[in-house]
C-alpha cells in the first residue's frame, strides 16, 4: 500500500507541474543553482542542493525524486549524474564532487 501511495503522490505532483509549465512560452530546462553543503548530522555525508526552471522531476542514479536536496556520501573526485526531466525535454548533468565545491562537467 505505501508504494502505491508514493507513486500516486509522485504522479499527482508531476501532473500539477505540467499544468504550471504548459502555458509558459519557454519550456527549456535551465539550471538556476547547484550548491554543495556539509550535513549537520554526519561528517562524511554532504548535501547537494539544486534548482532548475521547468523541471518536473529529477533522477539521481536510479532514484526518481521530487526533492531538490540530495544527501550523498561520496569521496572527493566522485562523479554523480543528475537527470532533469521537463515538459517533453530531458537534460543530463554530470557533476564532480570536490572537497569544497561542485563542478558541472558535462551537460547533455
Amino acid at each position: 500500500m505505501p508504494s502505491s501511495v508514493n507513486w500516486l503522490t509522485f504522479t499527482l505532483h508531476v501532473i500539477s507541474r505540467c499544468f504550471e509549465i504548459m502555458p509558459r512560452r519557454s519550456k527549456r530546462i535551465k539550471m538556476r543553482y547547484l550548491e554543495y553543503a556539509g550535513s549537520t548530522t554526519l561528517e562524511s555525508e554532504r548535501i547537494i542542493k539544486f534548482r532548475f526552471t521547468n523541471a518536473l522531476w529529477y533522477k539521481v542514479g536510479s532514484l526518481k525524486t521530487l526533492a531538490t536536496r540530495i544527501p550523498v556520501s561520496g569521496t572527493e573526485g566522485s562523479e554523480i549524474t543528475i537527470t532533469v526531466h521537463g515538459f517533453f525535454r530531458k537534460s543530463i548533468y554530470s557533476v564532480e564532487l570536490m572537497h569544497d565545491y561542485v563542478q558541472v562537467l558535462r551537460v547533455a
